[in-house]
């Protein structure tokens, strides 16, 4: 089965440019077509989705005030730092060979770029990747309920997750020099390698009660998660997490 479909839209900007003129609105535009494809019956299950989402005149506080560079402290003042398009594709693979067991894959492609914009101070450079975009994602997961036998209700599990190199920080600018007009870099941005982590999980339930412990990052992998453009942080060292639940059932009765 087979899916396209776009999708145009708009958001309104407030603020001004830093000559104090209305900031016009951003506009995005999403293309992406899929095919989704089941085998034997449902045993295995494929999908694919390539995309390309443009989104244009993206408004941000402007760095530098009109003349010079000076740097901007008023949040009202904006610039349109042109265009960014992402450009990829996802693979998602789903299979259940046996009864109890569900095995589950997926890798991504995304192609992050700033596709147009100007040389102006605090304008960002054509054909940077964005800050936070991994080019290449994956991950790989097994989980095995016992469904029959005394073994019944134990379950075991595994998942491995890559998340390929980007950069942390800030997007690279252009400085202008007001006097010269001479042009140059701002570098800020933080290059951060890729990483793989891998949890594996045992679990087993009994009437109302379940208990799970799981052991994540196993190998004690060192590398950095990226939540803002002022946040990196490290990721979570190796470590063994305990759950114990009990389910039960608690009914209120209200006599007016």
């Amino acid at each position: 089965m087979g899916v396209a479909s776009f999708c145009y839209s708009f958001t309104p900007n407030t603020g001004t440019t830093v000559d104090l003129r209305p900031i016009a609105a951003s506009i995005i535009d999403q293309y992406e077509i899929g095919v989704k494809k089941d085998f034997w019956n449902g045993i295995l299950s494929t999908n694919v989705t390539v995309y390309q989402i443009t989104n244009s005149n993206l408004a941000q506080t402007a760095e530098f005030k009109a003349v010079g560079i000076t740097p901007n402290t008023d949040t009202t003042i904006k610039v349109l730092n042109g265009e960014t398009k992402s450009k990829g594709i996802e693979i998602d693979i789903a299979a259940k060979p046996i009864e109890g067991l569900n095995i589950t894959a997926g890798y991504s492609y995304n192609d992050s770029r700033y596709s147009k914009t100007d040389k102006v101070n605090g304008g960002f450079i054509e054909g940077d990747r964005l800050v936070r975009t991994p080019a290449n994602t994956a991950n790989l997961s097994f989980f095995y309920n016992i469904p029959t036998g005394k073994l019944k209700g134990l379950s075991i599990g595994a998942i491995g997750n890559y998340i390929g190199d980007r950069f942390g920080g800030w997007n690279d600018q252009y400085v202008v020099n007001a006097t010269t007009g001479a042009v140059t870099i701002n570098d800020r941005d933080i290059p951060l390698q890729g990483y793989t982590t891998i949890d594996i999980s045992t679990g087993y339930t009994w009437e109302k009660w379940s208990i799970l412990c799981k052991l994540s990052n196993i190998t004690n992998e060192l590398n950095y998660t990226v939540h803002e453009n002022y946040s990196v942080n490290p990721i979570a060292p190796r470590q063994i997490m305990t759950s114990i639940k009990y389910k039960f059932c608690l009914n209120l009765f209200i006599f007016a």
